[in-house]
């Protein structure tokens, strides 16, 4: 299991760059019969559904590559959103997803996702919640001319978010900024 406390900072030609990564970690539960979907919405029109509660009994289901891309996209917005909170370096932050629990419920392969991709959270907006990976792989997960600083899977833990048991194969990151 990977617990990440708080997100740290790199400096570099005066430049902050933040490196906080499911990379790090390169080293189906589904009956439709029980089916349970949850709707997250976004003001900017970005909604999906997921099966499951967000619940430790009843984690959401993440069974596609547009999934991810939806949870990243809504990474931002007010309605999952937590109000401000302090990290152990004294940097404010807005934990996203807090208290939800996800699941990655199939393998997801990115070659043939052609939408931009962004990384799950920022050091604004961190990930607060917990992603159990089931053992399950992410091949080929590609960002590429990323003109800001967290890239990966995840922009950002907060120090209370956890990430673990997940698979990379083939990634593939490129950045605008020092990494």
């Amino acid at each position: 299991m990977l617990k990440l406390h708080y997100c740290h900072t790199i400096t570099m030609n005066k430049k902050r760059v933040f490196l906080l990564c499911l990379l790090l970690l390169m080293v189906g539960m589904s009956d439709a019969r029980a089916e349970i979907v949850a709707s997250l919405t976004s003001s900017d029109a970005a909604t999906f559904s997921l099966e499951g509660e967000g619940t430790e009994a009843s984690p959401y289901l993440i069974k596609t590559a547009d999934d991810i891309a939806t949870i990243a996209n809504l990474s931002t917005d007010a309605s999952v959103r937590g109000d401000a909170a302090t990290d152990v370096t004294g940097t404010e932050y807005y934990p996203i997803y807090s208290g939800k629990y996800f699941k990655l419920a199939n393998d997801i392969d990115f070659a043939s996702f052609d939408k931009e991709l962004i990384p799950i959270g920022t050091t604004t907006y961190r990930f607060a919640g917990r992603l159990e990976g089931d053992g399950k792989t992410i091949a080929n997960y590609t960002v590429t001319d990323y003109a800001h600083d967290n890239l990966g899977l995840f922009g950002c833990i907060a120090d209370n978010g956890v990430v673990y048991n997940i698979k990379f194969t083939n990634p593939h990151l490129s950045a605008t900024v020092w990494l």
